[in-house]
């Protein structure tokens, strides 16, 4: 931008001078507006060019431009760059008036006001929209004496505009233009920021609508959970039955084989009942337990083949103190979010100081694309009640990764 301003000091002012020429020949203000119009044109193209680029620089020292740092490069540089246009041009540069001045302020509101702007383009149209309305005052004669067009070449053209008698003609055209194009950027600004709202709002909606369909899939799981555990209770009366009727069956035949199995699988399926009903039905389980019974409540899932596992045969064996019916549920709803996203699902089971960590990772957005997943919130409890914790994990390599941790079992528990 600034190399760009650069070449523009040595161009352009030709034109302008030999349409004042022209206009000194024939004595028609026409040829004097054509280059007055050249002139507007050229100054605001020069200006936007300035005034972009050492924004651009203002926002690369850190802070950006809010800060005092990146603010001070911009009050520093833009006059400074007034000053080294009169060297290159050999003592005929650009007039750092009152117009200059007010273009700056008004770019610098407009930089903050259109901050929320995405495109360079939308700011720079909003920018270059004003910084014109500006250079149409200093083709104002009248407003001269507050140093509006203090340049060499306006004041050529205010000067013939005097000798012609067209000083009010001058006036109305630096005023009507000044109004048009202040109007223009006004304009411009309120359908770009419309654009933008309209867009937030698109986003807000969706984000919401995202929000009811969770709490729809929350409150869906929550119903189907409650009936479970109904279900899973009235399971108790017929069990009791089996469980009452085979210890007297084991009471008079205590050597057969086939009435322990019996107990053994009512005993088992009693302490599934229980871990089911309550949270606080803790119990010393192996981690290959865990991982056993969650991969087959996913195996009829389509997801399945995507499912990768890391596991080591020494953490298999470890103990861990675990409702392992609601540990396995967690671990299956931390797949099955990874999973919504497409791409592999990394299941790795580590040990960690005091206990063990059951790690989900993905390759997609995951749970920070925006939304945690359903089921979150039964994962964290189940954790909290384990005496562990969730902890939700951005890898540097990409993706997203939920670690469950779960407290070791104290010594003498195992077995």
């Amino acid at each position: 931008m600034l190399a760009a301003w650069a070449g523009t000091l040595r161009l352009g002012g030709f034109l302008v001078v030999r349409f004042l020429k022209g206009a000194a020949l024939s004595v028609l203000a026409g040829d004097l507006v054509q280059g007055a119009l050249l002139l507007v044109g050229m100054n605001s193209l020069r200006a936007l060019l300035l005034y972009w680029g050492w924004l651009i620089l203002g926002d690369a020292v850190p802070g950006g431009i809010r800060g005092w740092a990146g603010f001070g490069v911009v009050l520093v540089g833009i006059p400074l760059s007034y000053g080294v246009s009169w060297a290159v041009t050999g003592g005929s540069g650009l007039h750092f008036g009152t117009g200059a001045l007010v273009s700056l302020l008004s770019v610098l509101l407009i930089r903050g006001l259109a901050a929320p702007l995405k495109g360079v383009l939308d700011r720079g149209l909003v920018m270059g929209l004003v910084v014109l309305s500006i250079q149409w005052l200093d083709l104002c004669p009248s407003l001269t004496p507050l140093r509006f067009g203090g340049g060499e070449l306006s004041m050529a053209v205010k000067g013939m505009a005097s000798a012609m008698g067209e000083e009010g003609l001058f006036d109305w055209i630096g005023l009507l233009g000044f109004g048009l194009s202040l109007a223009g950027a006004l304009s411009g600004a309120a359908i770009l920021m419309g654009k933008v709202l309209q867009e937030r709002q698109f986003r807000l909606i969706r984000s919401q609508e995202r929000m009811l369909a969770q709490m729809r899939e929350e409150g869906r799981r929550a119903r189907v959970f409650r009936e479970l555990q109904q279900l899973v209770h009235d399971l108790r009366r017929p069990l009791t039955v089996i469980t009452g009727l085979g210890d007297v069956m084991l009471a008079e035949s205590p050597s057969d084989s086939r009435l322990e199995l019996l107990m053994e699988a009512a005993d088992g399926m009693d302490r599934m009942i229980q871990e089911i009903l309550s949270g606080e039905a803790v119990r010393a389980v192996t981690v290959r337990e865990v991982v056993d019974l969650c991969l087959s409540q996913i195996s009829p899932m389509p997801y399945r083949d995507r499912v990768v596992e890391s596991l080591s045969p020494e953490v298999l064996g470890l103990y861990i103190r675990a409702n392992l019916m609601r540990l396995s549920r967690a671990l299956v709803n931390l797949i099955d979010n990874g999973a919504r996203w497409g791409g592999e699902v990394v299941l790795v089971c580590r040990r960690v100081s005091g206990g063990v960590e059951f790690v989900v990772r993905d390759r997609g957005p995951g749970f920070c694309g925006g939304s945690f997943g359903t089921g979150l919130t039964f994962v964290e409890d189940t954790a909290d009640s384990l005496g562990g914790f969730l902890e939700i994990r951005s890898p540097e390599d990409g993706g997203c990764e939920a670690a469950l941790f779960v407290p070791e079992a104290r010594e003498g528990e195992s077995g």
